[in-house]
């Protein structure tokens, strides 16, 4: 059976491992069909990972 695994809880992202057996014959369009239909399918759920925001304070002489 296909098997779905979250990696990683990084800071602008969750990464998700996605792993499935296929034929030889299918194995070079299966990676690229199961990533795609795997973020759709996070999209259309509402799912969204903001961007993260960096404040940056340049300090100097204001003479």
């Amino acid at each position: 059976p296909p098997q779905t695994m979250v990696t990683e809880l990084a800071d602008s992202s969750v990464n998700i491992r996605l792993r499935c057996w296929c034929s030889s014959e299918d194995s070079w369009h299966v990676p690229f069909d199961l990533r795609k239909n795997a973020k759709l399918s996070i999209e259309e759920a509402g799912y969204t990972i903001p961007f993260q925001q960096h404040e940056i304070r340049i300090i100097g002489d204001s003479s």
